[in-house]
């Protein structure tokens, strides 16, 4: 019974893990997502932009249309595109729940003719 408990922790831990090196990289491409452009920004701008709208910071004023960009247009896209992301698989994972099979894809039910 010991081993079982000690097999599940390992399995916990593991996940935990992952899951943190997940998150971790989905905010590094986010942080590389906002970064990279038309107009170049660097790290120290976004972090000074970040602050400024998470804590409330004096923002400098050649930043101004930096703020406009990263707040207004580049941050909501990416957002976005995590959403979608998000939603897409949650919805690929709910149809392989259904039908009880890992390899299911959109033509199993014909959802693939219907769109």
């Amino acid at each position: 019974m010991s081993t079982d408990i000690l097999g599940f922790r390992a399995q916990r831990r593991r996940a935990l893990a992952w899951s943190g090196i997940i998150f971790c990289a989905l905010i590094a491409v986010l942080a590389l997502g906002v970064i990279v452009g038309p107009t170049p920004l660097n790290i120290a701008d976004l972090g000074a932009i970040a602050s400024h709208h998470l804590f409330g910071s004096a923002l400098p004023a050649e930043l101004q249309t930096a703020d406009a960009i990263v707040w207004d247009i580049r941050l909501p896209r990416l957002l976005l595109g995590v959403a979608v992301g998000a939603g897409l698989a949650v919805a690929g994972a709910v149809l392989q729940a259904v039908v009880r099979n890992m390899l299911a894809d959109p033509f199993t039910l014909g959802i693939n003719s219907g769109a």
